[in-house]
């Protein structure tokens, strides 16, 4: 499967209410709260029209892992969390570039900036969950995939991406290099930034059913691969 376009066009009004408000803090009860909330809404109000999630995917395979490397479409890369995951257990990788839109308000005062920067990753991140939601309906549906699982059902890991699990950022020039958002209208600058801002590539794994997932506190754990290992998360006591 190569450059398939997925839209997001489903109802995602609540979730991204619900991200955002966990995101700027401003779940806390109080007036205080309760008087920026407002204003926030307002800002998504603004914002709202710019809305249009949509990303492109394509499956890649073999995936070979060795310790903390993790090798897709002869790209290498690194994470500390690889040395977790049983090569056995993967079959191929969803490669994929995800875009919310832009969400800047330029010479609007710097609180309302905020807000719409804020709503933006909620959006995008919101997207990644559907899209994640749909590659699953994806692989339980499509007949290659079913052949591919057998009597095994298949489902896919957390997304791994620059910037979680200790994946160095500039990593994203590997994904653009299997994965380019053109088809989307996602660019990558020299500086490893994608335009518009509000975008994001990484990749699934698709497991069988031994795959183990990783823990919630590993996607932004500073260690390395050898405090990774002696980590007591994840290990019965």
């Amino acid at each position: 499967m190569q450059n398939r376009v997925f839209y997001i066009n489903e109802e995602i009004d609540e979730n991204a209410n619900n991200l955002f408000l966990k995101y700027s803090g401003l779940n806390r009860e109080g007036e205080k709260y309760k008087k920026m909330r407002k204003e926030a809404f307002l800002i998504k109000e603004t914002v709202k029209s710019r809305v249009n999630i949509k990303a492109v995917v394509s499956y890649v395979e073999p995936v070979h892992i060795r310790e903390k490397t993790l090798e897709v479409g002869g790209h290498i890369f690194q994470s500390n969390a690889f040395s977790r995951i049983d090569e056995n257990s993967i079959k191929g990788a969803f490669v994929y570039v995800i875009t919310a839109g832009d969400y800047e308000l330029e010479e609007q005062p710097i609180l309302e900036q905020l807000y719409a920067d804020i709503w933006g990753n909620s959006y995008v991140d919101v997207g990644r969950d559907v899209l994640k939601e749909k590659l699953l309906k994806l692989i339980a549906e499509d007949p290659w995939f079913v052949n591919l699982a057998g009597d095994k059902p298949l489902k896919l890991s957390d997304s791994f991406g620059p910037g979680f699990y200790g994946m160095d950022v500039a990593q994203v020039k590997e994904l653009f290099e299997i994965q380019n958002g053109n088809e989307i209208n996602v660019e990558l600058k020299n500086s490893s930034v994608m335009v518009p801002i509000k975008s994001c590539a990484g990749l699934y794994l698709l497991a069988d059913e031994s795959y183990e997932e990783l823990e919630p506190e590993c996607a932004d754990c500073l260690g390395n691969v050898t405090s990774c290992k002696l980590c007591k998360i994840g290990r019965s006591e």
